[in-house]
């Protein structure tokens, strides 16, 4: 019996998808096909799964495995695999792992808030202060301990265990200290993590729209390619009333609308003609001519 009910479940879905199929090509270019792809950005291990608040943005194509908890406002961006199935990954505020980065936890990780770390850079069972940047493909190794307000420069490999003290610039394979970071450094690290926490924030609300609302940005868009923005930042202008024999001269913020009596001049043949006319052209309203 219960073979039964399953082949028959099956059957009903195929034909919802044969109708749904015939549906849509029906309606043409005017059809909504809504396309879902397989999401496996939270992966529970051994029970444990990752802890992602709604201010964060994760993005479709990443991988968050396990023992990891995301904090406010932080983004984590395409490519990005953060694996704490043998360690815990805990990341600050307002923090970003950028696109292609990797993030492994044999023991505890630790990334504080406001911190940068790179395109396709690995990070791997270490403690990243507040404040910091790690550059784009950099390594920073087991055991190693960044300091807040520091930066590793681009392709730089942090040995393990090594400490970095706070407000220093570490650079080569093995990092070295070159110096101590500058005022503009310093405030350069703030600005790029407040850049990418705001760019998360409108990456989230893409991704939650509903369809209705992805519907609507798809008009909204043809409009702007045929019309232009005040088109659709002022849609007043485009609802003001036509009195007939009468034009009307009208603000841009549609509040100030004049109109001008119809007015005639004679012609050779004794007929009389306008000198304003009503004239439409596209949706703008009326204009003098």
């Amino acid at each position: 019996m219960s073979a039964f009910v399953k082949e028959l479940g099956n059957t009903v879905r195929q034909l919802g998808k044969s109708i749904d199929t015939i549906g849509v090509s029906l309606m043409g270019k005017s059809a909504h096909v809504e396309k879902l792809n397989i999401s496996v950005r939270s992966v529970a291990h051994k029970g444990i799964k990752p802890t992602l608040v709604s201010s964060s943005f994760v993005a479709p194509d990443s991988t968050v495995v396990g023992d990891v908890v995301v904090g406010e406002g932080t983004s984590v961006w395409y490519n990005v695999i953060l694996r704490g199935d043998k360690g815990s990954i805990t990341i600050g505020e307002n923090s970003n792992i950028q696109d292609r980065a990797s993030v492994f936890a044999e023991k505890a990780t630790t990334i504080g808030s406001n911190v940068t770390v790179g395109a396709g850079s690995t990070v791997t069972s270490c403690i990243i202060g507040d404040d910091c940047m790690v550059g784009a493909g950099a390594m920073v190794m087991d055991g190693a301990v960044i300091e807040a307000r520091s930066i590793i420069a681009a392709g730089s490999v942090v040995a393990a265990g090594t400490k970095i003290g706070s407000g220093t610039l570490w650079a080569g394979s093995p990092a070295t200290q070159l110096r101590e970071l500058t005022a503009d450094e310093i405030a350069t690290i703030a600005e790029t993590a407040a850049h990418a926490s705001e760019l998360a924030t409108e990456y989230n609300a893409e991704c939650f729209k509903s369809w209705q609302e992805i519907e609507q940005d798809a008009e909204d868009r043809k409009v702007l390619a045929e019309l232009g923005e005040h088109f659709l930042s002022n849609p007043a202008v485009n609802e003001m009333p036509e009195r007939p024999g009468e034009i009307f001269n009208q603000s841009e913020d549609a509040t100030d609308v004049t109109f001008a009596q119809r007015k005639t001049m004679p012609l050779q043949e004794g007929r009389g003609t306008d000198i304003h006319r009503p004239h439409r052209e596209g949706h703008g309203g009326n204009k003098e001519l």
